[in-house]
C-alpha cells in the first residue's frame, strides 16, 4: 500500500512538472524561425489519428508515469542517493523534451 501511495506521488509530481513545464515556455517569447506553418496546430480543431492521440498522451502523461514508476520501483529497494540521480535526470530529461519542443514548434 505504501509503494502504491508513493508511486501515486510520483505521479502528481510528474504532472505537475509537465504544467509547469508547459506553462513556463508557452509564456516565454520564442524567436521567429521564418519557417511557414504547416498542418493544424490548435488542439481541439484538428482531426486526431490513433497515432497522434497516443503520441499526444505519451508527450502529456509521459512524465507523470516515468516519475511513478521510478518511485515505485525505488522505494525501499534504492539507496537515496540513487534515487536523487534518477529522479534529478528525469527532471533534466523532462524539461529539455518540452523546451526543444516548443523551441522547434512551427
Amino acid at each position: 500500500m505504501k509503494r502504491t501511495a508513493i508511486g501515486i506521488t510520483g505521479l502528481v509530481f510528474g504532472l505537475f512538472l509537465t504544467w509547469l513545464c508547459l506553462y513556463v515556455f508557452s509564456h516565454m517569447h520564442w524567436p521567429q524561425s521564418g519557417r511557414p506553418v504547416n498542418g493544424c496546430h490548435e488542439l481541439g480543431k484538428c482531426p486526431v489519428s490513433w497515432l497522434a492521440g497516443t503520441q499526444l498522451f505519451l508527450s502529456l502523461f509521459g512524465p507523470a508515469l516515468l516519475f511513478g514508476l521510478l518511485n515505485g520501483a525505488a522505494w525501499k529497494r534504492w539507496t537515496l542517493r540513487k534515487w536523487m540521480i534518477w529522479f534529478a535526470a528525469l527532471i533534466f530529461f523532462t524539461v529539455v523534451f518540452y523546451l526543444y519542443g516548443y523551441a522547434h514548434q512551427g
